[in-house]
């Protein structure tokens, strides 16, 4: 998609539709903003389709209006964007889905979007924004049909203002370079596993590291990696025909200690020895979009050159069952020295994460954050609205929240109190790798934050958010907008 920003008045936009969004209208009330703008140098009265009771400007409402006098687009949308005074980026965004969805069923090539003249979200805002919502909307994964459906014929999308200005240009750069990131974290979580296999992600890392060459990428092979004496990594490796792989990958923009981003990149979970329902047992090639989305983090922060120095770490393997498995009770030894009880083979995330988090000690971190598809016990408590938080710095809380709120890619923080660490202890070693029944999403942080004591650390647990569900059910692409604008304003 090729978006520009035009200052041109919306009825001189030479596009195949203009795009304008309406706060709902009292009937009698006056016309505002765009649409104002049009009637006026249309000399039609739109006042007129709204006594009809044709548009009234509730939300999720369109009209398609065709060859209004002395506008130079044939066609005029109407979106209907609900009381102003209700309005969320929620709405914003869901404005932007039904209008392109429209245009797209129209087989047009171009479009101008009209922004909303409101103090509620800035012409920055709407244009970032707008960018992540029309790319969400428009992205397919067909890779594997052999008959495809048509492809979208809006190939330039413009957004009108008033007057052009620096901010508004960067902020088409960063909707473009962070969407086309969420797109490849997507495209690579939607993979098989049959394809998604851990020399492919390693692969796939290279390949950003060609393109970006400020993006320095590591691939640690078993015998290096049990050299380091990673062996709750390999552990969990040791069950799958699959190579294991310990992917770093380095960026060094800026001169402040690194900001390190550890994500679990399990490319099939089958549960191990503990083996899984068969139901939906085939979302598990999702259990590495933690991988995917700091992959697709480091490379936007390449691609737009931040200021920052950035380490991201993907432990990368399968969690299968066989003769070579590991077990439930099963003790094995950790990069950190501590020791870790196999109560349960299926929570093997935490396994991996151990050893990765240990290891991003050697970068001597500003912090270090954790994204992992990690219990199924954050679904229950959160749904899919948003990711857990569990953190051991307040600041670092405040930090994902605020940025979680302007991103409207949200956490909750969930506690992590010392009570909780009773709920993994062992006879036999230093915890366990599963806790007795209540609060699981807490406990499997728990054992995490065991592993963090010298450092800054959160925990965002995505297991909920990271994919959507249902017969359709496809990767999200989340939570990298969240820390992409976490990067921003470390950034600024």
């Amino acid at each position: 998609m090729n978006y520009t920003i035009s200052t041109d008045p919306a009825s001189q936009q030479s596009v195949d539709c203009l795009l304008c969004p309406v706060n709902e209208i009292n009937e009698n009330g006056p016309l505002e903003g765009t649409v104002a703008s049009l009637e006026k140098d249309s000399q039609e009265s739109l006042s007129h389709w709204i006594k009809e009771g044709d548009f009234s400007g509730k939300l999720g409402q369109t009209l398609l209006l065709r060859r209004l006098p002395s506008i130079k687009s044939p066609r005029v949308l109407l979106i209907g964007c609900g009381p102003l005074k209700k309005f969320t980026p929620t709405q914003f965004y869901q404005i932007i889905t039904n209008s392109i969805k429209t245009i797209a069923s129209l087989g047009i090539t171009s479009c101008c979007f009209s922004l909303l003249e409101n103090k509620i979200f800035s012409e920055e805002w709407q244009i970032y924004h707008a960018i992540l919502g029309i790319e969400q909307a428009m992205y397919t994964f067909d890779r594997f049909k052999t008959k495809k459906d048509p492809a979208s014929k809006l190939k330039n999308i413009s957004f009108g203002v008033t007057t052009k200005n620096k901010n508004l240009e960067t902020s088409l750069t960063k909707g473009w370079v962070v969407a086309s990131a969420v797109k490849r974290t997507r495209d690579l979580a939607n993979l098989p596993s049959n394809v998604c296999t851990p020399s492919f992600v390693a692969q796939e890392a290279l390949a950003q590291a060609h393109q970006h060459p400020t993006l320095k990428v590591t691939v640690m092979e078993r015998t290096e990696l049990e050299k380091l004496g990673m062996r709750a990594f390999l552990a969990v490796a040791q069950g799958s025909e699959e190579a294991p792989k310990f992917i770093v990958l380095e960026y060094q923009g800026g001169k402040n200690k690194p900001l390190v981003f550890v994500g679990k990149g399990i490319t099939f979970d089958s549960g191990g020895i503990s083996l899984k329902p068969g139901d939906n047992m085939d979302k598990m090639r999702y259990d590495m979009c933690g991988a995917a989305t700091v992959l697709g983090l480091l490379s936007a922060a390449a691609e737009l050159n931040l200021p920052l120095n950035l380490v991201g770490l993907m432990p990368c393997t399968e969690n299968m069952p066989s003769g070579k498995a590991y077990k439930p009770g099963d003790i094995i030894s950790t990069l950190s020295g501590q020791t870790i009880e196999i109560i349960n083979t299926d929570a093997e995330g935490r396994v991996i994460l151990a050893d990765a988090l240990t290891y991003a000690k050697k970068f001597d971190p500003e912090f270090v954050i954790d994204i992992a598809t990690l219990t199924g016990a954050i679904t229950i408590a959160l749904g899919d609205k948003a990711a857990g938080l569990m953190t051991n710095d307040e600041a670092l809380a405040s930090a994902l929240i605020e940025a979680g709120e302007k991103s409207w890619d949200r956490v909750w923080r969930l506690p992590l109190w010392e009570e909780y660490q009773d709920q993994i202890k062992s006879g036999s070693a230093d915890m366990a790798n599963i806790g007795v029944e209540g609060g699981r999403s807490i406990t499997a942080a728990c054992l995490l934050s065991r592993f963090t004591f010298s450092y800054r650390w959160a925990h965002l647990d995505i297991a909920g958010v990271a994919w959507s569900t249902g017969k359709n059910g496809m990767s999200t692409g989340r939570p990298l907008s969240l820390l992409m604008e976490l990067l921003f304003n470390y950034a600024s």
